[in-house]
């Protein structure tokens, strides 16, 4: 089938303050059988059928640093397997015949690739070997605005609690102005699901509305500290 050998990446920005990456592989999706019309019962997390395995990951993003990890993720499901992202079936052209609505939400296991900020940064600016998702898609945005609030000052110095030191120690947060506001609530609007679907384990109440503000709160204010690392801009 023509269009099948497409890979089309993901991110989620996980509970505990880390980017990671993670793709979907049409080759692998068009080799399962068909999503009966039966919904399977959520239980524990099962390994996500057709990401793409972790020994690929870093050579497909083409990163310099980063590290094989596994995230459970919350994502639309039915007949047994996780449904295909919106962009795998139009990027690999998959037929009209393998396209089911999904009727639940299940938790996934999904193997990615943990990268800091600054190696995020990379792997956004690059699309080689692969399509962006709705989640890289947004997560650029995300770094746009962190690069504007970084740029034009809107930025406060704050303290955070860090678990590995067990001490207190100072960092960057956006400042709560107007227009610093008013960017977030158009980014908070306008998030992918997939976005917020990580889970810190296969408790899937926790995916109500307030997780969006919440999520993203966390990734801009993680990327501003991050940028914070090198020197301002001129203003």
């Amino acid at each position: 089938m023509k269009g099948v050998a497409v890979l089309v990446a993901h991110c989620v920005f996980s509970g505990d303050g880390r980017w990671e990456l993670w793709a979907e592989d049409a080759t692998r999706f068009v080799g399962l059988p068909g999503a009966g019309g039966r919904r399977s019962a959520v239980g524990a997390p099962r390994r996500h059928p057709f990401a793409v395995a972790p020994g690929e990951l870093m050579g497909l993003f083409g990163v310099p640093a980063g590290k094989p990890g596994s995230s459970v993720l919350a994502l639309p499901s039915r007949g047994g397997r996780p449904c295909p992202s919106a962009d795998l079936y139009v990027s690999a052209r998959l037929p009209v015949s393998r396209r089911a609505a999904a009727d639940h939400i299940a938790p996934w296991a999904v193997p990615t690739l943990i990268v800091e900020a600054p190696v995020m940064a990379q792997a956004l600016a690059q699309e080689s070997g692969w399509v962006a998702g709705a989640t890289i898609r947004y997560a650029r945005v995300v770094r746009g605005i962190a690069a504007h609030l970084t740029g034009t000052g809107q930025v406060l110095p704050s303290m955070e609690w860090d678990d590995g030191s067990e001490a207190w120690r100072a960092c960057w947060l956006p400042a709560p102005s107007i227009g610093a506001f008013a960017l977030r609530r158009r980014m908070a609007e306008s998030m992918p699901p997939a976005f917020r679907c990580w889970l810190a384990g296969d408790d899937l109440t926790g995916l109500g509305p307030h997780r969006q503000d919440d999520t993203q709160l966390h990734a801009d204010a993680h990327t501003v500290r991050q940028a914070l690392a090198a020197p301002l801009p001129p203003r």
